[in-house]
């Protein structure tokens, strides 16, 4: 077993593991699904917000806790003597009081306080919802630039094979040294533009990571979707059509603005009744303890007390409140009708792409991609002309760069048309 042979090979095994092991790790192969559960999990801007929850739902539960009562102690320190308590000296004056909350005002602070908590929630999930979108913004991007990375290396790599062609036979003078400069032209146009991909998907991976919270070193691939990807859905999974009317509908009861919107009329509405409760006064009742100050020895009393409300009615609280009402009204009415216009729009651009890539062919790309290998073998034969096979070349291009781009707009009318509706209504 310590033969050296062994070690060297033992040795070279675990060095492959740890480069495979390390390679494994600067690589993550993400599909939208995978790339929401990691932003769930690493993002340390949700894990924040999500402190803003427990923290409104912690002073509700203090708003609930009664009041604690107060001990007054009063005794006599010096008559001649210290602490002096006798059968004919000393005083001693002891009082508890307790307030007691009138009108329901505990539990109407109570309630104070779960639509703070409520409102803590609509905003981290409105937070959520946004950071969502930008995630599979960002995913559906970077998916299109390697997608066009790809279609540049393979194109780079026919054009390049090609000019070390011409150049061999240039000295026989089987092709000019315009031709040969033209297609040089070209493979320095296709290189600048996959440097111009390679800095876009630089950015990209950037905002990719800051959100997902990985490794800086870290390449994200974007992975390819499944075939009739993306398409309606329920939340069983059965595919279905739906209409504008049910989208605004669901918006109307999925999104966190909204929801956010309306838990601010009922705040303003229970603040109201909170302030109103605080026109009655509280009540102060106390047991008093009096050793000799009173007409009478060991003097026992009850106290009760309250203000009287004749200058400070609360009125100035009562009338914000009121006012309060009638504003969140409208803004509440005001992002529901801005809601249902973003769904009409998002639905819309979502039925234009649809239609639009139904209208593509589906072997468009094949046929393309059959033709180029066969252009390139007839401009090398002499049967087209230079200009025909760049022609070609470009409007090769084009086209595939045109077909990933509809792709890539259509996922990202289905993220949009998610994000207005404020639920998965489109699977991808």
């Amino acid at each position: 077993m310590n033969h050296p042979i062994i070690k060297y090979f033992s040795c070279c095994f675990a060095l492959l593991m740890t480069i495979g092991s390390l390679h494994a790790q600067d690589t993550l192969r993400l599909t939208p699904t995978q790339a929401e559960q990691l932003f769930l999990q690493k993002n340390l801007a949700i894990a924040a917000n999500k402190y803003n929850v427990d923290i409104n739902k912690a002073l509700a539960m203090q708003a609930g806790l009664k009041d604690n009562p107060s001990v007054f102690l009063d005794q006599n320190l010096y008559d001649g003597k210290l602490f002096r308590h006798t059968a004919d000296y000393g005083q001693v004056f002891l009082q508890l009081q307790q307030i007691v909350r009138t009108a329901g005002k505990r539990q109407k602070l109570v309630r104070l306080s779960d639509d703070q908590a409520f409102t803590a929630e609509a905003q981290l999930n409105d937070f959520v919802r946004n950071l969502k979108f930008i995630v599979q913004n960002n995913l559906n991007t970077l998916r299109q630039l390697q997608q066009s990375s790809g279609f540049y290396k393979n194109e780079i790599a026919d054009v390049r094979r090609l000019s070390v062609a011409m150049d061999s036979v240039l000295q026989a003078g089987e092709v000019s040294l315009k031709e040969t400069l033209r297609v040089k032209a070209l493979l320095f146009e296709l290189q600048n533009n996959i440097n111009d991909n390679e800095q876009q998907q630089i950015a990209v991976q950037g905002e990719l990571r800051s959100v997902l919270q990985t490794n800086p070193s870290v390449i994200i691939i974007a992975e390819p979707l499944a075939p009739g990807l993306p398409r309606f859905t329920r939340s069983d999974s059965s595919s279905t059509d739906l209409d504008a009317t049910k989208l605004t509908d669901l918006a109307r009861q999925n999104r966190p603005d909204i929801a956010l919107a309306k838990s601010q009329i009922a705040f303003q509405k229970h603040n109201l009744d909170y302030q109103l409760a605080l026109k009655k006064p509280d009540v102060t009742l106390g047991i008093e303890y009096d050793q000799r100050n009173s007409y009478t020895t060991n003097y026992v009393g009850f106290s009760v007390g309250l203000p009287l409300m004749i200058f400070n009615k609360n009125q100035g609280n009562i009338k914000a409140a009121e006012l309060g009402i009638k504003q969140a009204q409208i803004q509440t009415q005001s992002v529901e009708n801005q809601a249902l216009a973003e769904v009409y729009t998002a639905y819309q651009k979502w039925q234009s792409l649809q239609k639009y890539r139904g209208e593509i062919p589906a072997d468009l790309g094949k046929k393309y991609d059959d033709l180029l290998s066969n252009v390139n073998t007839m401009y090398r034969q002499r049967q087209i002309s230079l200009l025909d096979f760049i022609d070609f070349v470009q409007s090769y291009r084009d086209t595939q760069l045109k077909k990933i781009q509809i792709e890539t707009a259509l996922l990202n009318a289905a993220a949009e048309l998610n994000f207005t509706v404020g639920q998965g209504v489109i699977a991808y």
